[in-house]
């Protein structure tokens, strides 16, 4: 009760009752976002939060995969186009506007952090035939694994090809070209290992 007094009297009675209000409104329209995903052959558990406006899509029914206590921000975009296969373990969070595009798969371990504006995609164009318009010679894909406990910085990019090991911190703004092994901090264009995290 206490706890509660102290608030109220630091950030004043209407904006606790306002940002109460906003936090169930998140949750039931959360909820109801779920419902509707369900129905289209989405398997998302239900005890997990996503804000209204993030944007799902999937070329095959069951293609996305979203456990428990996982945590979708604003105007994320999540794709499993083509044979896409997209799995993310429980505890994970998925900031705002990042963007997942996956035609191969995709899998994301426990507990980890994407902060915003990220883009993960696990195809190129290809590019060799010079007779052919690039958009007409179609893609080259190969699968994204991120391991448990990773924190992946703000815009960040996530290419094809790439595991990601256990209880990695990887530098905003950095590009992942290649496997990083567990307990690193890396960054860079493309990344390098800065230290090791030891425990």
């Amino acid at each position: 009760m206490e706890k509660a007094v102290n608030i109220i009297r630091k950030k004043g009675a209407i904006e606790v009752v306002v940002s109460t209000i906003a936090l169930v409104l998140f949750h039931i329209l959360s909820k109801i976002k779920i419902i509707w995903l369900k129905t289209r052959s989405y398997n998302i558990h239900f005890n997990t939060d996503i804000d209204i406006s993030s944007r799902f899509f999937s070329s095959n029914k069951g293609a996305i995969e979203i456990e428990e206590k996982c945590f979708i921000g604003r105007n994320v975009d999540i794709t499993a186009g083509r044979d896409g296969q997209i799995l993310i373990h429980k505890r994970t969070n998925i900031n705002q506007r990042t963007i997942i595009d996956i035609h191969n798969k995709l899998e994301i371990g426990e507990n980890s952090l994407i902060a915003p504006d990220c883009y993960i995609c696990d195809y190129d164009h290809r590019y060799d035939n010079s007779q052919k318009a690039i958009r007409d010679q179609g893609y080259k894909s190969a699968p994204i694994v991120i391991g448990n406990n990773v924190w992946v910085g703000a815009k960040c990019i996530i290419l094809k090809n790439v595991t990601i090991g256990n209880n990695v911190v990887i530098g905003a703004g950095s590009v992942v070209t290649k496997d990083i092994p567990d307990n690193v901090v890396v960054a860079g264009l493309p990344v390098r290992v800065i230290k090791k995290i030891v425990f």
